[in-house]
Parts: structure tokens; C-alpha cells; sequence
């Protein structure tokens, strides 16, 4: 297979396409007018055909014939055009953010393949490391879930990982700077042992943000392409975690509620006249499609914005108890890397989020000129932050703490780096 950074002539592209599937055709014209996405949707047909080629195990055309993933190779290629045309449809994708989420597909969506058969209970993987998405062969087991056929189910699970590459939100390097930023909550005093779990819950904290904008943006393109209507909220029972939740999408349904509460605090998510779950969650993807999520996220905490001493304190505490849902839920299913008496209680921590983040409510539109970028690495924004956030007391002793703990600091970065290694490579997407 040839290198995916090397240019192959669109004639070359459309002539090959027509010999190996004489048949296909795309089944969206509208979607195959912008050049753009045309090439980059032919080059992931071709590059997906000769990854799957390069197999060991089809060395004769019959055995390729015979394939199932090639053999359902066009219908793939039909989610994909499908995946761009309710981006366009329902307004997520324009030609202010197209461009950009060409660029990440282009970089970490090289080619698709079925995942291993030893995988064949989860759903998608995203694979970074081999620059590709990984969904199940076999989703006949789905039929009528959630009033999807199981082609539309394995529909869903590729436009979910897809989002992951989208947003990539817990890959964010802007993250060790936030935690690093407060010693004061990131360690425990006085308890050594549990000094390495705050950053985990951290960036467990984020994932859980993440793995919700995947599904909710891969329900409303599903749905909207399937031309039906979403479930309603109904009461679901979590056995897992012991607790109920309202929720009207798959899987990720106690990541539902916490996600809206943080959305609430964001500006140009909802309004004080459309307040609806659905608009905040709206308003949120497209926050993560526009611009870099984390960064406004964390600046738009800022004293001055927020009008509170504590609010980038808050929001730490925000997603670390969001990371402690998030984390208790993976561990019910094997995934889970944070021993269990230093998470505490899913319960309280859903209820930590909704206390913390009815301070912090607010309906104002997304500011034209975006949020000023905070840089933590500058001293003077540092101290800034700590004159504006703390007493002159508090001051001087965190100032000396960060002076002091600059070793525990690089610790901590080296811990959260191994960390997301694990949390993000062995998860159940």
C-alpha cells in the first residue's frame, strides 16, 4: 500500500475504484460534490482494500472475492459518505470547520478494518496507533436495539469512534497544565498512597466528555439518516453503579447527565429560552468541532469570566468527580484503573457535579472573538491567577508549593502520560 501522505491522481483513484467494484457508485452525489471529502473518502476505500489485501491470508484473487470485509467494503464506504452528509444536514459541518475535520480523519482515520474476533463483543475501537477505526463484523446480534436495524447499529458505533478522532479531547497537552496548576487539590496530604489518582480522574474526567459527544453526535446522524426518531428519556437502571439515570442514548447513559451539567456552564450552549438537554448537548459538539474544547473550556473558567474566586478549583473538582463515574463505570466491565477505595462513590460524586456546577449556570451566547487562551506555563498569568483566586496568606503558601513540588509536578506528568497509554489504548470504546 502506498504511503497515505503520497498524493494518487483522482483518475488513477475513480479507474481503480471501477475495476475492483464495477457496481459502486456513491450514494450521495450531494456529499461527492466537495472535492475534498470525494478524494478523502475514495483514498480510505482504496487504502482500507489494500490493508485488508496485505493479509497473509488472501494470497488468490478467490480468497479475496470470498472475503467478508471487502465484500462489505462499498457499504462501509456508503457510512462514510453518510457521516459527512448529516454533519452537513443537521449544521455541525461548514466550510468554517470542514477543512479542519478533514485534516484529523486524514491524520488517525487512514483506513477501517473489522476488529479482531477475539473483540467481537465490543462495539468500535479507535486505533491511533495503527492511524485507523476497528467495528464489528457481526451485529446481527443487535437487531432492534433501540429501534435501529444492526446495520445501522454498526452505523452508529463508526460515526462514535469517528468522534473520538474529532474531538480528541483527553489528548488535550493543555490538561498537565491545568492539573499542575493546583497542587493544593491534585495531592492529598497526609495520605502519600493517593497522590497518583487525582490526575487519573482527571483525564478519566475529560474521557467521559469525549465518549459522550462521540455517541450523542453518532445518534443524531444515525437517526437522522435512519429517518427516525430519537428514544425518548426514560429511567434507566445502572446495576453496575447502583444508581438510576435519565438518559435517551446507548451505553453511555449515566455519562449523560454529568455532561449536560457541565454543558450548562458553557456559553453558546443552549439559551434562557432553549434550555432542552438537546440544545446544550448541541451547543457543546459544536463548541468541540469549531474550536479546541479543552482550551476554551478551561479559559473560559477563568476569575474574570466567571465572576468566582474558586471556579477553576470548581472545575477541577467537576472532573474529577466526573472521572470518578467514568472510572467506576469501566471498572464494570474489567476496564476500570483506579483501585476502588480511592474513587469513592459514583452516587456522591453525581451529586458533587450537579452542587459545583449549579454555581456556575450561564446562557450567554459564545463570545464572537472566542476566549482569551490562557498560557500556565507564564509566571505572570500564575501569579495573576493566585493573586485574583486566594488571600495573601493562601498566596504565599501556594506559591511556595509550586516552587517546592516542581519534582512531584514532572512525577505527575510522567504518571498521567503512562496513564493515558493505558485508560485510552485498552478501553471499551
Amino acid at each position: 500500500m502506498e504511503e497515505h501522505s503520497q498524493k494518487i491522481d483522482k483518475v488513477k483513484l475513480d479507474n481503480w475504484i471501477k475495476r475492483q467494484y464495477p457496481k459502486f457508485s456513491f450514494k450521495y452525489p450531494k456529499t461527492s460534490s466537495n472535492p475534498e471529502i470525494d478524494y478523502y473518502v475514495k483514498r480510505l476505500m482504496l487504502d482500507s482494500f489494500s490493508k485488508r489485501c496485505s493479509n497473509e491470508e488472501l494470497k488468490t484473487k478467490e480468497e479475496r472475492t470470498q472475503d467478508q470485509f471487502l465484500q462489505d467494503l462499498p457499504e462501509i464506504i456508503h457510512m462514510m459518505e453518510g457521516f459527512f452528509l448529516a454533519g452537513q444536514q443537521t449544521g455541525l459541518f461548514h466550510n468554517g470547520n470542514i477543512s479542519k475535520i478533514l485534516d484529523r480523519l486524514k491524520e488517525d482515520c487512514r483506513y477501517i478494518e473489522y476488529l479482531p474476533e477475539q473483540n467481537s463483543g465490543v462495539y468500535g475501537r479507535t486505533r491511533r496507533d495503527k492511524k485507523c477505526i476497528q467495528i464489528n463484523s457481526n451485529m446481527k446480534k443487535y437487531s432492534g436495539k433501540r429501534n435501529l436495524t444492526p446495520q445501522e447499529v454498526r452505523r452508529l458505533y463508526l460515526f462514535h469512534e469517528l468522534g473520538h478522532i474529532l474531538f480528541n479531547i483527553h489528548n488535550n497537552p493543555m490538561i498537565e497544565d491545568f492539573y499542575c496548576t493546583y497542587p493544593d487539590v491534585m495531592y492529598k496530604k497526609g495520605k502519600k498512597e493517593v497522590e497518583p489518582q487525582n490526575p487519573k480522574l482527571l483525564g478519566a474526567g475529560f474521557l467521559m466528555i469525549e465518549e459522550l459527544l462521540a455517541q450523542e453526535m453518532g445518534e443524531i446522524f444515525t437517526y437522522f439518516l435512519a429517518g427516525k426518531d430519537r428514544p425518548k428519556y426514560t429511567t434507566i437502571e445502572d446495576r453496575a453503579l447502583n444508581l438510576e439515570t435519565e438518559s435517551n442514548i446507548d451505553f453511555y447513559q449515566v455519562f449523560q447527565k454529568p455532561t449536560i451539567n457541565l454543558g450548562r456552564t458553557l456559553r453558546g450552549c443552549g439559551s434562557e429560552e432553549n434550555n432542552t438537554n438537546k440544545a446544550i448537548l448541541y451547543g457543546m459538539l459544536k463548541r468541540a468541532l469549531d474550536h479546541d474544547f479543552v482550551s476554551d473550556l478551561i479559559s473560559e473558567y477563568d476569575v474574570a469570566l466567571k465572576g468566582k474566586p474558586d471556579a477553576y478549583r470548581d472545575l477541577m473538582n467537576i472532573l474529577i468527580n466526573m472521572g470518578i463515574v467514568c472510572d467506576k463505570k469501566y471498572a464494570s466491565f474489567g476496564h476500570g484503573l483506579i483501585e476502588e477505595r480511592y474513587t469513592g462513590n459514583a452516587r456522591q460524586a453525581l451529586a458533587n457535579i450537579q452542587e459545583l456546577t449549579d454555581k456556575y449556570v450561564d446562557y450567554r451566547p459564545y463570545p464572537l472573538q472566542g476566549f482569551p487562551q490562557m498560557d500556565f506555563n507564564h509566571p505572570t498569568v500564575r501569579d495573576k491567577q493566585i493573586s485574583n483566586e486566594t488571600s495573601d496568606r493562601h498566596r504565599e503558601q501556594l506559591k511556595n508549593t509550586i516552587s517546592m513540588q516542581q519534582e512531584r509536578k514532572n512525577r505527575l506528568l510522567k504518571e498521567l502520560r503512562k496513564t493515558r497509554g493505558k485508560l485510552f489504548g485498552n478501553r471499551l470504546e
